[in-house]
């Protein structure tokens, strides 16, 4: 009895082997969901310039560019009728270095356990999902009516139409920027789906680790192609967007200070 005792008991120690390192070595286990990324904390801010190009026929002007200098800043907390955590933050403005501060806005933001939100101008956002993948794609949109119009300079824009599923490139990929150096970055881009000869949206963002947002570009833009070719829609496909737009925007945000 005993000779088979032992290699039965050799038999259920190797099984008891086996299945402990499985379940250490689970491939599936997420150490780190990328929460940095989307960092929340009272007192934290991040100082931006920001160019942006206005299209706008409205005013007998075919296009405005405008140089801002934006310090975005949490100030507060505050939790909603569910009882989900929101960040208040503060965005100010001013036109140079030598200009004081002035607040032009106040939006929200938070995080749950596998979202990122920003509530602004009444529009809820998802900018990010976690944990943070290459080629994660997700609607960033689906709280935003598409059909909404979104005045600029007094003409409306269907900013929101047919977009596309928000995606993750270059997740964990060092990047530089405005003399900053960050080890750990990702990029979110999404763009219009029906994007054609009369309408344009591409939205892309850029996300440090520790630090947030360091990089946003949109290109909001429509056309008729009536100013620039009079109507030929064969000519006016062959034109870049900045000489055939008659309505809408071009902004480009690039951090310049953050702590």
């Amino acid at each position: 009895m005993k000779k088979y005792l032992i290699p039965i008991l050799c038999l259920v120690c190797l099984i008891g082997f086996v299945f402990s390192c499985k379940k250490t070595a689970d491939p599936f286990q997420i150490s780190d969901p990328g929460y940095d990324y989307f960092p929340l904390e009272i007192g934290k801010f991040i100082e931006y310039e920001v160019d942006s190009t206005v299209f706008s026929l409205f005013f007998d002007s075919v296009f405005i560019q405008t140089k801002t200098l934006a310090r975005e800043e949490i100030v507060d907390t505050l939790r909603d009728n569910t009882g989900q955590l929101w960040y208040k933050v503060e965005r100010y403005e001013r036109p140079d270095e030598a200009s004081p501060w002035t607040v032009r806005k106040v939006f929200t933001m938070s995080r749950t356990e596998g979202q990122a939100f920003r509530m602004e101008d009444n529009l809820k956002l998802m900018p990010l999902v976690f944990p943070v993948r290459e080629n994660k794609s997700w609607n960033g949109n689906i709280f935003i009516d598409t059909r909404q119009e979104i005045p600029v300079r007094g003409e409306p824009v269907t900013l929101f139409h047919q977009w596309s599923s928000h995606r993750m490139k270059q997740v964990g990929e060092p990047d530089t920027l405005g003399g900053f150096q960050f080890n750990e970055t990702l990029t979110v881009s999404a763009q219009n789906s029906a994007s054609n000869t009369l309408e344009m949206r591409r939205w892309t963002e850029k996300y440090a680790k520790g630090v947030g947002l360091y990089y946003r570009e949109l290109w909001m833009l429509d056309t008729q192609c009536e100013n620039c070719c009079d109507g030929d829609f064969n000519q006016c496909d062959n034109l870049p967007w900045t000489e055939k737009a008659e309505k809408g925007f071009i902004l480009k945000q690039t951090i310049l200070n953050y702590n």
